[in-house]
This record gives C-alpha cells, structure tokens and sequence, in this order.
C-alpha cells in the first residue's frame, strides 16, 4: 500500500493536473509492484523505476539492448501490473 496519505494526494492533484490541461505524466522512481499498479490505476502515461529495471551503464544498455533480454524482463514487469500497453 502506499504509506503516506500525502504521496497519495500529491498524486491524484497531479492526475487531476495532468487531465486538466493535458500533460503527459512520468513517475520516476517506480520501486514496486504496488506502486506501480498504484499508478497504473492512476492512469499515469509513464512509468520509470527499479522495478521495472536497475540503472545500467552506457555499455551495459547499449549490450541489452542488442538482445532480446530487456523484451523479456520489461513483459514480465509489464504483466505484473496488468499494463497492455494501450494508452
């Protein structure tokens, strides 16, 4: 559960922004699963966190991303909070 009643009402004051005068909305920071249905249900346009996946180096990105090894853990991070992907 989200701990801090205010984390959840700076979040739906951003949503309720971000619908308002059509902002795209990042949350950064993203380092759970509930957090991340937390915002999913938000209806958040992106995501971004250690959930998903660790900082890597330059290198280190560039090397996964030459494989199919970064599909395969964002699609599990991705089934884990429902997302389809659709906005």
């Amino acid at each position: 559960m989200i701990e801090a009643l205010e984390d959840r009402e700076v979040t739906d004051a951003v949503v309720a922004m971000r619908r308002t005068l059509s902002f795209r909305v990042v949350a950064q920071g993203v380092e759970t699963r509930e957090l991340a249905e937390f915002l999913r249900r938000h209806s958040l346009d992106e995501v971004q966190g250690f959930y998903f996946n660790r900082p890597v180096s330059s290198e280190d990105g560039a090397a996964l991303l030459r494989t199919d090894a970064w599909v395969a853990d964002m699609s599990t991070a991705v089934a884990a909070t429902g997302e389809t992907g659709a906005g």
